[in-house]
């Protein structure tokens, strides 16, 4: 988590890019999918639900994958989140 961020802001942030997925078209029966749906159906019912490292990182690896179906303000927060894992773990190495 970046230390500019508050974990309600985090939380939010990843709930809306569930919710982006969410709207993707994707080749039918394979995993993203699934995946995407879940998430999107726990962050509408549960603002409140935190998401566990490897699905954060999921999102965030779907989000780059299907970055041309979704808006460009999602895709450039993924990027943003990214970037402060990449540097959380870094510091923690």
């Amino acid at each position: 988590m970046s230390a500019l961020r508050s974990p309600e802001v985090e939380r939010a942030a990843y709930a809306t890019i569930a919710k982006a997925l969410n709207r993707c078209t994707y080749v039918p029966g394979c995993w993203d999918k699934r995946f995407a749906r879940a998430m999107a159906a726990i962050a509408d019912v549960d603002p409140e639900w935190a998401f566990t490292e490897r699905q954060r990182a999921s999102l965030l690896r779907l989000a780059h994958k299907y970055r041309r179906q979704v808006a460009t303000e999602v895709v450039m927060l993924a990027q943003d989140l990214a970037e402060a894992a990449a540097q959380a773990q870094g510091a923690v190495a």
